[in-house]
């Protein structure tokens, strides 16, 4: 994998991994960005110099045991009113003034950021905003990640993924007893077939699709995308397919968290 892409698949896979990390964040009580009052660090010394802080904010470590595509990965969290274009901005100066190549793909409403450093590895910072604040998801993975096949991430038949997919990455945490992890992957089937194939086959391996949208953390449905909800014995699955222009082409995130 060159220099230049390495860290795509990573900030891709790391902003799916954020949105769905989103509703435990703003569920409870998160304390906002720089106004905890701490005199500790939380994350002093958690990521190397080339990864940098962000100015007037708390940073925190987020979950333990974390791995992408098989490799160790450190993924930690910050929250500011800055919007994502000018938080993008400052990782994107720093890295350039060190030599590295950037490449960001950022709107007002989020996006990525990244940079490859051959001493450090793969950066990438994901940008989600909710409520009118950016929450903002550094990474860093010191090895390249392995695509897997499809068939890997069926875990032994008890979960559905789309034969002739291709891409495929999972990114896995665990944190305080719940195990969570993230599938990433496309296919050219379309929307429909691909609801119609995940709504009968994971019927099959014993999951009950929730149709209650209204609970909380229930992805709302917008043009162009559809996410099922599926629970069995203490897990939950959430499978968003995005139709990606007009070709056919879709991406399938599959939020599977056990101990929930």
């Amino acid at each position: 994998m060159g220099a230049s892409s390495s860290w795509r698949p990573i900030g891709c896979l790391v902003l799916a991994a954020a949105i769905a990390t989103l509703g435990m964040l703003t569920s409870g009580e998160t304390p906002l960005a720089g106004a905890d009052g701490r005199d500790d660090d939380p994350i002093a010394g958690y990521f190397a110099d080339s990864l940098p802080r962000y100015p007037g904010v708390a940073e925190y470590p987020l979950g333990t045991k974390m791995r992408v595509g098989g490799e160790d990965m450190k993924l930690a969290y910050f929250i500011t009113r800055d919007p994502p274009i000018r938080v993008a901005e400052f990782y994107a100066r720093y890295w350039e003034a060190h030599g590295l190549r950037v490449t960001k793909d950022v709107t007002p409403h989020g996006g990525s950021v990244g940079a490859f450093d051959p001493e450090n590895g793969a950066m990438a910072v994901s940008l989600v905003v909710r409520g009118g604040r950016t929450f903002a998801f550094p990474s860093l993975m010191q090895r390249p990640m392995r695509m897997l096949e499809v068939g890997d991430l069926a875990d032994g038949g008890q979960i559905a993924a789309f034969p002739g997919s291709d891409g495929a990455l999972r990114f896995t945490a665990e944190d305080e007893g719940r195990q969570s992890e993230v599938l990433s992957y496309g296919n050219w089937a379309g929307l429909r077939d691909n609801v119609d194939f995940y709504r009968r086959e994971m019927g099959r391996r014993g999951w009950r699709e929730s149709r209650d949208r209204s609970r909380a953390g229930a992805a709302p449905e917008v043009e162009g995308q559809r996410t099922l909800r599926f629970e069995r014995r203490g897990e939950r699955a959430d499978i968003s397919i995005a139709a990606l222009g007009g070709g056919g082409r879709v991406r399938v995130l599959v939020t599977r968290t056990r101990g929930w």
